[in-house]
Order: structure tokens, then sequence, then C-alpha cells
């Protein structure tokens, strides 16, 4: 399943409830590729308008959810009518960080898959969800939870979740719904438990940009961006190594790790020591220095929470005057 939106964001005056006949314009610059090819796709596609307070601030005015008509092309402008239904009051609801410079953004959400940005929505009608639990705490069974998080617990702690109550014995009918996170993720035999963080309430369902499922279970989205890369990204992309968007996308530990190792060569590292994977039980993934910087690097996906007895085997090697690499490499580190 799949959910495209827009997000517009502009610094401009009058936007975007006092625009004339609600009309406006980006330069094609600011437009996503994909869609300059076919601008009547844009029409009656979900949109969040912001309002930034100056160019390129984080500091937002307010927001609009609404849709875009009547797109066309003129010279090099992109003229289009918008209408606004809801002003969202409260940010904090959305599942993604606002963009913080101006410009058209496509997002597409995709059920049951991982991107850079995920959330969860977990759908149940049991009594006391998601307030009424005894010290927060509830649990799913495994053939209601996403495979990959079952398989790996660490990937649910903290992400942002929503928490949907169904009326009992009305299968389509929401009660409540909260914003949240999941904490404290094990899995106990055939079941996953969890700590149950709620943040607010949410009143208004139709500001989300998805339709709520409304059947028991737990809901894994990913959320990827489409719009096209910008600025010097988009003038020197060919200069980019290709493993760049890898890096930023694997969920294969043993790549991450690789890559973070040409990361730090591609930077001007090159005095680097990458420990022997068959002889790395217990260490950290290497060691570099440059000037009188010594580092210790381990590259990690999963929580850092599991590393804070390595992290202090490592700040204790480095508190000494020397630092064995190995047997035949010994570094002198006092200075």
């Amino acid at each position: 399943m799949k959910t495209c939106f827009f997000m517009l964001v502009t610094h401009w005056e009058n936007h975007w409830d006092e625009l004339k006949n609600n009309i406006t314009f980006y330069t094609k610059k600011l437009i996503p590729e994909q869609l300059l090819n076919n601008l009547s796709s844009a029409n009656g596609v979900n949109t969040y308008f912001v309002k930034i307070k100056e160019k390129d601030s984080s500091k937002v005015e307010h927001i609009y959810k609404g849709k875009i008509w009547n797109i066309e092309e003129e010279d090099e402008k992109v003229k289009f009518k918008i209408e606004l239904e809801k002003k969202i009051e409260n940010f904090d609801i959305l599942p993604i960080e606002l963009p913080k410079k101006s410009g058209w953004y496509i997002y597409e959400i995709i059920l049951d898959r991982y991107f850079r940005t995920y959330f969860f929505v977990m759908v149940t009608h049991w009594e006391n969800h998601w307030v009424g639990l005894k010290n927060g705490i509830t649990y799913y069974t495994k053939n209601f939870v996403p495979e990959q998080i079952f398989n790996d617990p660490t990937k649910a702690n903290e992400v942002v979740t929503y928490f949907v109550k169904m009326k009992q014995n009305i299968s389509n009918e929401i009660e409540h719904v909260y914003k949240g996170k999941v904490l404290d993720v094990k899995k106990e035999g055939e079941n996953l438990k969890f700590k149950v963080k709620l943040d607010n309430e949410i009143k208004d369902l139709d500001i989300l940009p998805i339709r709520l499922p409304t059947n028991p279970g737990w809901f894994l989205y990913g959320i990827e961006r489409l719009d096209k890369i910008q600025g010097w990204e988009k003038e020197h992309e060919n200069l980019l190594p290709p493993f760049f968007k890898e890096l930023q996308e694997t969920k294969n530990w043993e790549k991450f790790e690789e890559f973070i190792y040409y990361l730090i060569k591609l930077i001007g590292i090159n005095d680097i020591i990458r420990y022997n994977k068959s002889k790395q039980a217990g260490l950290s993934d290497g060691v570099f220095r440059i000037g009188k910087l010594v580092v210790i690097y381990d590259a990690t996906l999963k929580d850092i929470k599991d590393k804070h007895e390595q992290i202090n085997n490592y700040a204790n090697k480095l508190k000494s005057d020397k630092l064995n690499i190995d047997k035949n490499t010994l570094w002198e580190i006092k200075d």
C-alpha cells in the first residue's frame, strides 16, 4: 500500500491563508523533477502547506492541510490553486520532521517496509488500552507483529507510534488515538512485550498523512522522500560515491561497518587500522589517528544502550599511555 503526499514550505508573505484567489506559484528549480514531468498528477494530492518565519528557518508560523488544484506551467514557474481544509495547531502529531528550507517536497509512505524514517500504528480493541495499562506495559503476540521487528526488537525502541483504540464490538469505529513511543521492547516466548509512552491525544484524524487501519495489529510504515536532490548535491551528484545512499538506508550491520570504514578513509584519514572480523569479538571496529587525536570507533545499527559497557572499556584503554592494536602494533598515545 502506498500513500503519497506533498509538503510545500515557504517564507513568502501572505502564505498560505491570505493568497489572492488562493493562487500562487513555485519556480521550477524548487519543484521535484518527477513532478515537472507529470504536473497533472499533483491535482488533488494531500498537501501540508508550511509557512516558516524567514528563509531557511526552523521557526514555523503555521501549517494547513489541504490539496492542490489547477496546476499548470508558465515559463519558468508552475502556477496552482490551493484548497485549505484544516489548520494544524500541534505540529508534533506528524510522523516526520518538517523541512527547514523553502521547497516542494514529495513523501511516499509504504506499509511494512523500512526506509530512513519509519513509524508504527498499533491497533487494538482490548480494554484499558492505551491509557489504563498497569505500569504502562502491554504485549502483542508474534502473529500480530511485523517479522523484522519481532526478529530484532531493538529496532522498535523510541520509534514514533500511533496507538489506536477501537470501540469494542464495533469493528470500524475508532475510540481514541494517541501519539507516543514504545520503550523497553523485548521478547517473552511468542510475545513481544513493551512499555507505552503517550505524548498526546489526536482529536482530528484527518490531519494525519495516512488513513489509520482499524483491524487489530502492529503495523510498520516506512517513509521515503522522493523530491529531487537540490543545491550543491544536485549539481555535483556525479561526485558523490555510490555507497552514500546505501550507507544511510542499509539494515545490514556488516555492510554498515564496512561503509563506515570507507567513509573515514574518504575524508582523508589514512592512518587507520580495521580489525579482522574473525577476531573481532568484544573489540571495536578499528582505530585511527590524525595529528594528536586518537579515536577508537565502533559502528552499530543497534541501540546505543547495548554498547555502554564496551564504551567504558574503550575509554579506559585511551586513559593509558600506550594502545595495543595487535601483537605487532603498539601506539604511543600519552600526548
